[in-house]
């Protein structure tokens, strides 16, 4: 099952913190936020521990991340409403959400787009043939637009990739084999 349209905005969350981690190792102080993240069981005890094992901020902030990361995207939003509680490091918070704020428009408008690419294709579509089963890739629009989201290329203009076929080969002493062969799929013609 496709994940959902609040799945993938969630998991723009998780993103984000990847994302900064190089402003975030290098400006945020870990401990300050153990008690919040603690209190909202988002940290434990023992992750504590191991965060103050490493030796340099850097070291204690890249783990500290590691560890949110791990917890999912509430740790995200309370990392935030911990940064703004302490309030000496507002622009980390300013930097977080608007990063997500600009990931969450972005994927919005690529699936308002699909959706409409997806909508105008399915009434051409319903007056050509369908494709043989064989040859018809399955489109799965969410898995499409977070790939395009995620690597900001317009996966629709990439040219269509090779499908490979098992074909029955001799060889020059007359014993059979297979080979995979590739041959990209006849494009459709519609009567639009």
């Amino acid at each position: 099952m496709p994940p959902s349209l609040e799945d993938l905005i969630l998991d723009l969350k998780i993103q984000v913190l990847e994302e900064k981690r190089a402003e975030l190792c290098k400006n945020l102080t870990a401990i300050e936020h153990f008690p919040y993240l603690r209190s909202k069981y988002i940290l434990t005890l023992e992750d504590e521990e191991v965060i103050k094992q490493e030796l340099t901020s850097k070291q204690k902030n890249s783990k500290f991340l590691d560890l949110l990361i791990k917890r999912g995207p509430k740790a995200f939003d309370e990392l935030v409403k911990s940064i703004l509680e302490i309030k000496t490091q507002v622009f980390l918070a300013e930097m977080l959400n608007k990063t997500y704020e600009e990931k969450r428009r972005m994927l919005q408008a690529v699936i308002d787009k699909d959706s409409h690419k997806c909508a105008t294709s399915n009434k051409t579509l319903s007056k050509s043939e369908p494709f043989p089963q064989s040859t018809h890739p399955v489109h799965d629009p969410v898995k499409h637009n977070m790939a395009s989201i995620q690597l900001n290329v317009d996966t629709l203009s990439l040219p269509t990739p090779e499908m490979k076929q098992n074909v029955v080969c001799h060889n020059s002493e007359g014993i059979e084999h297979s080979e995979l062969v590739g041959r990209r799929p006849q494009k459709q013609k519609s009567d639009a």
